[in-house]
């Protein structure tokens, strides 16, 4: 153990270490030796004047992890912003703080935590031991405990946490659509709810998927609002995203978000969708978020959340639909010669009509399209020619398409 330091580490804390979270409308991106908390993590709290039915409760979240520092002969990582939340049922904890992790030369560790539950005092925690083998740096797993309570009503007890680098994702900016609002519901309050009109941006990163499930990360949230005629709304956090194709498609989308409603400040608001059937083709999104952790029930939040990748929205098509009837069938070999050679309007969505996907339309495309009507060829390619869809890597365009609207 490191126990020589503790006093100094805790010192150090103490005089003001703790960073502030970045200021509201300011994107929450990722960057390096940001960490995630695994499933694993806990916490356990307790109530001088109450008794809690549960007081362990599972915990998720993230912190910063600095580069590494020698002193003596270990090495000192210094932990920031800190933004740990947990669930139970309505109900939810919220925690921040900054601390101190020390890694010695003899394979052991040692954590120092300043940590405030609910917006409340600071807390220090401080733990360690030999470093657990089924976390080998730069994952970890470390318990922390607290020498005084204090005087709160509410405190933490103990930690624990396991954590690792956040997941290395590919990003694709996204971008909201106008459809997109913020709802700021009451539950027993009888007043008109009028949603909120928002635009912004976000990155959707994929990750390494497991069969049947593919896994996204959300980052660099910045929706703002759009009425002049209402308070400034600014949303900032991150999230994740899962599609399940296993028996019947579903999405599921979860944010946790840090909101600042005309000067009001809302911090670790989590808003789920759970399990839904995809109302839009992916790469585009259309999916409902309900706050699962409101602290006031006269304030929930709600969004509707349309978007997709910036740039080009992607505009779901049949391929090989040229006529935009909703089906593939004779009529469009020929609707694409009429407009080949003898002179009809161009289709809308040039992407429907280059069905042997060679990235260009010409006598190739009908050809194969009867091909497969008649003599049993491939169908035409993704999305192909019986769901709607985006195409994997656009090529002509699709300006409009009626049918999968």
């Amino acid at each position: 153990m490191i126990r020589s330091h503790g006093m100094t580490v805790l010192a150090s804390l103490t005089l003001g270490l703790l960073t502030p979270p970045p200021a509201f409308g300011q994107p929450v991106c990722p960057e390096n030796g940001i960490y995630e908390l695994l499933p694993d993590s806990e916490m356990l709290v307790d109530c001088r004047l109450c008794e809690l039915a549960e007081p362990r409760v599972q915990l998720s979240g993230r912190f910063r992890l600095d580069a590494g520092r020698p002193m003596g002969e270990d090495t000192e990582f210094p932990i920031h912003g800190i933004e740990f939340r947990s669930r139970l049922g309505r109900l939810g904890y919220r925690v921040a703080g900054d601390g101190m992790l020390i890694l010695g030369k003899d394979g052991t560790q040692s954590i120092f935590l300043n940590l405030a539950l609910d917006g409340g005092d600071l807390q220090n925690l401080s733990g360690g031991g030999a470093v657990d083998p089924a976390a080998p740096w730069p994952a970890m797993k470390v318990e922390a405990a607290v020498a005084q309570p204090g005087t709160a009503a509410f405190f933490i007890l103990s930690v624990k946490l396991v954590a690792a680098p956040l997941r290395a994702a590919k990003f694709t900016p996204y971008s909201l659509r106008p459809e997109s609002y913020l709802l700021i519901d009451c539950e027993f309050c009888k007043r008109l709810n009028l949603p909120i009109p928002i635009d912004g941006t976000f990155l959707l990163g994929e990750m390494a998927s497991r069969p049947s499930v593919s896994e996204f990360r959300i980052d660099c949230i910045d929706f703002r609002s759009t009425n002049l005629e209402e308070p400034p709304g600014l949303i900032s956090g991150w999230g994740s995203y899962e599609r399940f194709e296993e028996f019947a498609l579903s999405e599921s989308m979860t944010l946790d978000l840090r909101l600042d409603i005309g000067g009001e400040l809302f911090n670790g608001a989590v808003l789920e969708s759970g399990f839904k059937h995809p109302v839009a083709p992916f790469p585009n999104l259309e999916i409902d978020l309900v706050q699962v952790n409101p602290v006031d029930p006269n304030t929930i939040f709600k969004l509707h959340l349309v978007a997709g990748p910036s740039g080009a929205l992607v505009t779901p098509f049949r391929r090989g639909d040229t006529n935009d009837d909703g089906r593939v069938d004779l009529s469009d070999p020929v609707a694409m010669l009429n407009w080949l050679f003898l002179g009809s309007d161009e289709p809308p969505c040039r992407e429907a009509t280059d069905t042997n996907t060679d990235r260009a339309s010409d006598l190739s495309d009908p050809v194969y399209v009867l091909s497969f009507l008649f003599l049993g060829g491939d169908e035409p390619a993704a999305p192909g020619p019986f769901e709607c869809g985006a195409a994997p890597e656009p090529a002509g365009g699709c300006a409009r398409y009626d049918s999968c609207k």
